[in-house]
């Protein structure tokens, strides 16, 4: 997981790079890499789903207080992770 991070990282310059939720977001989030958590909530109920970062049994994390930018039929929440 580090070495394709890292690897993202060099390709994308000063840019930020992006991890999809479910196992490697919450490898990802194991391996102490990620610093912000992204939800983009839509008006729809589908009556079942997966967990967001996977299989992740790490220690509980602590969000930050979330900015929330509204759009037209979803709500973008940002949180960035306590360290």
């Amino acid at each position: 997981m580090r070495s394709a991070v890292a690897q993202a990282k060099a390709y994308a310059g000063d840019k930020n790079i992006s991890v999809s939720p479910g196992d490697v977001g919450g490898q990802a989030v194991a391996a102490g890499l990620v610093d912000e958590v992204r939800v983009d909530l839509v008006p729809v109920v589908f009556g079942a789903g997966v967990r967001y970062f996977g299989d992740y049994a790490g220690s509980p994390l602590l969000l930050e207080n979330p900015r929330v930018v509204q759009g037209d039929r979803v709500t973008h929440l940002r949180y960035r992770l306590r360290r």
